[in-house]
């Protein structure tokens, strides 16, 4: 890692010097200043499993100045991440406020968790991301899907979130979409968009609510590419409501910067500006 460079991004436990080529694509996307909304950082002590939650939360333009409910999108990192990962690697919170300030979306609150606070998973590199997944869905019930109603209380509580369901949105990648897809089944009534970037997705997973909409974005050659279009056709019989945007390229951040991008633009349409 560079000492003098002052942009870096956490991978597992160590942190990685980073850089932006002038004309690239995420070039306009990572000038902090350029920032018209805000980010805030928010914890909650999690008794259970002896850790504190820490959360990033982006606030958008005149929040401050308004006494409105804004809608509220989850964003969960994938099995490696943490609470700054969307923000690191995903740009999310300027992909975010760009979108805002060029009319293309509703101003929204973000909410960006640290899922894994006790790095249960991702820390044996020996064994493999397979069988590391293996060991995620008992990790997940045990923790994150039973702190929620808690952290999403406290939210509400300190910041002007909607509690209408058509204002609320939850969506993940890889591991994390497979979080969010629980969430949804778990807190039924309570999240009307679903995004799925890259999910990787259990049988048991398949939402039975007919009116919560799904969007799911596979690349062609990603690794778990045939489960995103397995768990699609699933959906389709059960006649739930999804879009389904198949692009190039594997389980990627440059996919799922894209993912996220089509999504932000796809949910809270019929929610006033």
């Amino acid at each position: 890692m560079d000492q003098d460079n002052a942009d870096s991004v956490r991978v597992l436990n160590t942190r990685r010097s980073v850089f932006v080529l002038s004309g690239s694509t995420l070039s306009d996307l990572c000038i902090k200043d350029s920032l018209h909304g805000r980010i805030e950082f928010f914890e909650i002590w999690d008794t259970a499993c002896g850790k504190t939650r820490r959360i990033l939360l982006y606030l958008p333009p005149d929040y401050d100045r308004t006494e409105q409910l804004y809608p509220v999108l989850y964003l969960l990192h994938g099995i490696n991440g943490y609470e700054k990962a969307w923000q690191d690697k995903g740009c999310a919170v300027q992909q975010v406020d760009k979108l805002i300030r060029q009319d293309k979306i509703v101003p929204m609150v973000v909410v960006m968790p640290d899922v894994n606070p006790r790095k249960l998973i991702g820390q044996k590199e020996t064994i493999g991301m397979m069988q590391n997944l293996l060991h995620y869905p008992s990790w997940l019930h045990r923790d994150f899907e039973r702190v929620f109603p808690q952290m999403d209380s406290l939210l509400s509580i300190h910041y002007r979130i909607s509690s209408d369901r058509k204002s609320r949105a939850v969506a993940g990648l890889s591991a994390g979409a497979m979080q969010a897809c629980n969430l949804a089944n778990v807190n039924e009534n309570r999240f009307q968009y679903v995004g799925l970037f890259s999910p990787v997705v259990h049988r048991k997973q398949l939402p039975t609510d007919q009116s919560t909409t799904y969007w799911i974005g596979s690349g062609k050659v990603d690794i778990f590419h045939s489960q995103s279009t397995r768990f699609v056709k699933k959906i389709k019989d059960k006649q739930i409501s999804f879009v389904y945007y198949n692009s190039s390229g594997g389980h990627t951040w440059r996919n799922w910067r894209l993912y996220l991008s089509e999504f932000l633009q796809f949910i809270f349409k019929n929610t006033c500006k």
